[in-house]
């Protein structure tokens, strides 16, 4: 959700659908070969930016069709759908570069083929794909290259399809609205636990459900203080930041700066990307050498508040909040340590 390569993120879906319609399955009616060329919808990954919620799936991930048929994969968030995707490519390549396949014809078991989401005003448009006349019948597998997990199947058929694109999306739109009822689900249960184990949660997650916000977002300590951010986000990496980061976004900000063992008023400071090991093996970084740290969940922070009285920080996520640094406010994933001056053991 809120992917990987904005500040600010202005992509969301309107798919209400009634929660009593979850888990209907509506009858399908056989669509024959030879009713003419079909157009099948996907929706990729949707995404609630004022709910810091997203989806890390397709829906729906199974499509039988016919060859000759079009797929298109509407964007709802930033993603990829990816076929047969090269080995000496990795997560920078298709989040940062603007990496595509040079065709959207899947006309071989194993042709490349690609297209991710353009940021801009307005929604993206769709990224069509050719089902190629001659594809031999088949299934072929599509994944999103940025987020683990996210996959999905074309089955290509020469005889009768199971269902129609109307029912398709009927069931994708149900399968959403349970999504998300998860989503608000996990939401509550850590925002009411946030803080029982001490430190910081830096982004969530639960089978395909992903949510962008610290846990808590405010915290309060005293000078001399040590606040742990553990990543738990299996989809996402995230940064804790503190002030404006005057860098190019990319590859600059994939890395650690500044000291985060004295955390002064007025610092600036990062902990880079933070993400796991199983993160680093799918997203190929090891062909990135330099432009990426090693794979760490961890970044932990002393605050030094040699004053009287109680100084705030503000932090944020690079990749899925922002800071004005005219105001020095902070927005979408953020949060504030207060640091009250040190105790006084005597």
């Amino acid at each position: 959700m809120l992917r990987l390569a904005a500040r600010a993120r202005t992509f969301g879906v309107a798919t209400a659908v009634a929660i009593a319609s979850l888990g209907v399955l509506t009858p399908v009616s056989a669509v024959a070969q030879g009713d003419g060329p079909t157009t099948w919808h996907i929706i990729v990954g949707p995404e609630e930016q004022q709910g810091f919620t997203g989806l890390l799936a397709f829906y729906p991930s199974d499509v039988t069709v016919h060859p000759g048929d079009t797929v298109e994969y509407d964007w709802a968030g930033f993603h990829t759908a990816t076929f047969n995707p090269p080995a000496n490519k990795s997560v920078l390549d298709y989040a940062f570069l603007g990496f595509n396949s040079p065709t959207a014809n899947l006309d071989t078991p194993t042709t490349f083929v690609s297209g991710q989401p353009v940021f801009g005003p307005g929604r993206p448009a769709p990224f069509a794909v050719n089902i190629d006349q001659n594809l031999p019948t088949g299934s072929y597998h599509f994944k999103c290259m940025l987020h683990i997990g996210m996959s999905g199947t074309i089955h290509v058929t020469n005889g009768t399809l199971p269902s129609t694109d109307a029912q398709n999306q009927t069931r994708a739109h149900a399968r959403i609205a349970s999504d998300r009822a998860r989503a608000a689900k996990l939401d509550s249960r850590l925002s009411r636990q946030s803080g029982e184990e001490g430190g910081v949660l830096v982004g969530a997650g639960e089978n395909v459900v992903e949510l962008t916000k610290f846990y808590p977002s405010s915290i309060t300590v005293h000078s001399g203080d040590s606040v742990t951010f553990t990543d738990r986000d299996r989809g996402d990496p995230h940064t804790v930041t503190f002030g404006p980061d005057n860098r190019p976004f990319f590859p600059d900000t994939l890395l650690p700066y500044g000291n985060p063992r004295n955390v002064s008023p007025g610092d600036t400071l990062s902990s880079g990307y933070l993400y796991s090991r199983q993160q680093f093996n799918y997203w190929n970084l090891g062909i990135a050498g330099a432009l990426v740290q090693p794979p760490t969940t961890e970044y932990t922070t002393t605050f030094n508040n040699p004053g009287t009285t109680p100084v705030t920080f503000a932090f944020y996520c690079e990749l899925h909040g922002f800071l004005d640094p005219a105001t020095g406010a902070v927005f979408g994933m953020s949060g504030h340590v207060t640091v009250r001056p040190a105790q006084n053991d005597d």
